[in-house]
Parts: structure tokens; sequence; C-alpha cells
């Protein structure tokens, strides 16, 4: 059964509330274990150097390797990557993408 809309807005504000104290990331790690527990979607973050995505968070050791992974800039040095969304409807991916673009742009690489 997926998440009702209001189930799923405050997972995101616990997400969000909980990753407000930590580097960026500590962050997105919290926020890749998180979905993946929530909503069985996998995902992962890179460091964007040009044509390359060089890995920086998420679930280490379960690297993507299928031709479903999708590639999602966050902005011009950090990018999402998902090799399924689990549950998440396609509004919910959304929202899900433009508050890891708030929490990126909040944060910087050291």
């Amino acid at each position: 059964m997926e998440a009702g809309t209001s189930d799923f807005d405050r997972w995101l504000k616990t997400v969000n509330t909980n990753a407000d104290d930590l580097a960026l990331v500590p962050a997105l790690d919290l926020v890749a274990e998180s979905v993946d527990k929530a909503y069985g979607a996998s995902i992962w973050f890179a460091e964007i150097l040009g044509r390359r995505w060089s890995y920086i968070a998420g679930r280490p050791g379960d690297a993507p390797f299928t031709e479903e992974i999708r590639r999602v800039s966050l902005d011009d040095r950090i990018g999402l990557i998902a090799n399924g969304w689990g549950s998440l409807s396609e509004i919910q991916r959304g929202d899900f993408i433009a508050s890891l673009r708030e929490l990126v742009s909040a944060k910087h690489l050291p």
C-alpha cells in the first residue's frame, strides 16, 4: 500500500528536521537510508565533476548497476542517482527532489 500524501509530508518534514544539524554528507546518508526504509527507493549521491559523477553518500557496497539508473542534478556540484523509486509516486518524487535541492543549497561540501 502506498503511503498517503500526508504520511509522505510528515516523513519528509521529519527527515529534513533530522538532517538540519548535520554536515552535507551525513545528511545525505541519512536521507538515503530513510527513503530506502520508508519507501524502498534506492538512491545515492555524487559530486558532479564534469561528465564524471563521483560517489559521496548513500548506500556503499550496493552500487547501482542496472539500466534503470536515473541521474538528477540537484545543483551544479551534487547529483542524485536513483536505481528505483520504490513506492514514491511521481508527485512525491518531485517534492522529494525539490526538498533535496533545498538541503543541498543550504549546505556545502567541505
